[in-house]
């Protein structure tokens, strides 16, 4: 027996109830579609039904070279990056007579007409119950305290940790590779924390506090350090010593400086915290225990953009190297080795160092 002669392409247009044209068209670009597909994950596969030729196809095909480019080094790319890249490379070749912009919009149908996928690469707050009568009377109570005061001169100061060399976690991944076997890179756990404090209208920013670990860092030495420094030499963590001399070097001073009136500062009760106190018109107060997710001003958005900017910026410098030629490349190392011990950070090919971390967070990048 022969083989059964093959479905006309009516039947196959009545059959997945499409027109014959669109039958028709799909044969004639079989080959296209099946290399288009190779590249795709299953999951993209069974959700992609048709592509197409964007407005601004020469940019798109570059950006996605270079996002698969980085994908191969390992390098994660953020979608802010690749948003900073597009508008890089129109700059650079003078496309579209500045009819393109690159928004969160263009993104998203670049995403979708080339099949990338993106991922986290999570921290959870801890659960409060909002419905509790004692805290809700504590908060109440707290209310009432901040009432007393003119909102210019109500703070709120918290600390967070900074994993100063770590790549971000979320990035776009490339239409073949599978979301659910992609990894990010092992931890590098090297940290510092930076102590954010403001006051309720926003209107003062206290200089950020960076403290670390190193008693004299090589790479600031004879350098304007534009941030204040403090010592914790065995976890770079806020402990009452540190808290205390926080308050007597950074935030008294400031604030003295500022306004003589009444001050009401506001912390969360952390172990490495002092107790609550009152000096030369500044009171400290604290919050409920278990609500600092909930109420603490800081973690409403402050803490969270200050460390993605940071992340933003030391991607940008990690990926700007990594584009370099390779004779400028070379010459930055050579530069390099010629610099005092510690000073050649990422801008040099190497990991970030504690002059970055400064040069990242200083005050116009604290928003």
């Amino acid at each position: 027996m022969g083989k059964p002669d093959p479905p006309s392409r009516r039947a196959l247009a009545r059959d997945y109830d499409v027109s014959e044209g669109a039958i028709r068209k799909t044969w004639e670009n079989r080959e296209v579609i099946l290399i288009r597909s190779s590249l795709m994950s299953e999951e993209a596969r069974c959700n992609s039904y048709r592509t197409s030729i964007g407005r601004f196809s020469q940019l798109e095909d570059m950006l996605y070279a270079w996002i698969d480019s980085m994908q191969r080094a390992s390098l994660p790319v953020p979608p802010s990056l690749a948003i900073t890249k597009a508008k890089k490379i129109v700059e650079q070749l003078s496309l579209f007579d500045n009819d393109f912009k690159a928004s969160w919009q263009w993104l998203c149908r670049f995403r979708a007409c080339k099949g990338l996928q993106k991922m986290l690469l999570h921290r959870e707050g801890a659960e409060v119950n909002r419905d509790n009568p004692d805290l809700i009377a504590k908060l109440n109570e707290l209310h009432g305290l901040i009432k007393e005061y003119d909102p210019e001169n109500v703070y709120n100061m918290d600390e967070t940790e900074l994993f100063y060399r770590l790549l971000p976690r979320f990035a776009l991944v490339m239409p073949h590779e599978d979301i659910g076997t992609s990894r990010g890179k092992k931890k590098i756990k090297d940290r510092v924390s930076l102590v954010v404090c403001a006051n309720e209208t926003g209107s003062h920013k206290v200089p950020l506090t960076l403290v670390g670990k190193p008693k004299s860092p090589s790479c600031v030495k004879n350098r304007h350090w534009h941030l204040q420094y403090l010592i914790n030499q065995v976890k770079a963590w806020m402990d009452i010593n540190i808290c205390w001399k926080w308050f007597n070097e950074v935030f008294y001073p400031e604030v003295k400086r500022r306004t003589g009136r009444r001050v009401l500062l506001l912390i969360d009760n952390a172990p490495g915290h002092f107790d609550a106190f009152e000096r030369d018109n500044i009171k400290v107060a604290f919050f409920p225990p278990n609500c600092t997710s909930w109420k603490q001003p800081c973690d409403m958005g402050i803490i969270a953009s200050l460390k993605k900017r940071y992340k933003y910026l030391y991607l940008k410098d990690v990926l700007d190297f990594y584009d370099l030629s390779a004779e400028t490349k070379e010459y930055k190392r050579e530069q390099a080795k010629r610099l005092p011990r510690g000073v050649a950070g990422v801008a040099y090919g190497n990991t970030a160092h504690l002059l970055d971390v400064a040069n990242y967070v200083k005050d116009e990048n604290y928003k």
